[in-house]
């Protein structure tokens, strides 16, 4: 099986950016109903931010411990901007996490606590929630869009006119 390239490196940075883009705009779209509706909504948000920090930190190992990669100019503030991104997305999926845990839930109190089940009870609930889960949601999408701190070096960007030089392994645009 053959070692992937530094422009397969390349390919899969681009990638990584352009999920993260579409996860910030899914998140960021995203209008919240608390209860049951919320829940909905903010689970496979929470699941695809997951995979999202799960597919960065395969692609972090994966190109700190190619040798291809790290001896190539620029891979060092490649992998520091994927940590960064990798950083980003796991912030985002605790306020993810956040926005569920203020939502309000369905189901019998306990002691002398108001009943959800009465209208408007259930109403006020959400109305408390609601603030609270958005302002989570906002803060999931401004990590997201902050994004990394340090730029992708511009040859790891500019995908099929990336060569290299003969045993140097340099990148030049």
């Amino acid at each position: 099986m053959a070692h992937p390239t530094t422009l397969d490196y390349a390919k899969t940075l681009r990638a990584a950016a352009r999920a993260l883009e579409q996860h910030h705009a899914r998140v960021r779209d995203t209008k919240l109903e608390p209860g049951l509706g919320a829940q909905l909504q903010l689970g496979p948000l929470l699941r695809s931010t997951f995979s999202i920090a799960e597919t960065l930190m395969d692609e972090l190992t994966a190109m700190s411990t190619s040798t291809a990669f790290t001896n190539t100019t620029g891979s060092r503030q490649s992998l520091n901007t994927l940590a960064s991104a990798l950083a980003s997305v796991t912030d985002a999926a605790a306020e993810l996490g956040f926005a569920i845990g203020e939502n309000a839930h369905p189901g019998k109190t306990h002691g002398n606590l108001p009943n959800p089940a009465d209208n408007t009870v259930w109403e006020a609930l959400c109305d408390q929630a609601l603030p609270r889960m958005e302002e989570h949601l906002h803060d999931a999408a401004h990590r997201q869009s902050a994004g990394p701190a340090k730029p992708v070096p511009r040859a790891f960007l500019d995908g099929p006119r990336i060569r290299f030089q003969h045993r140097t392994h340099e990148v030049t645009p």
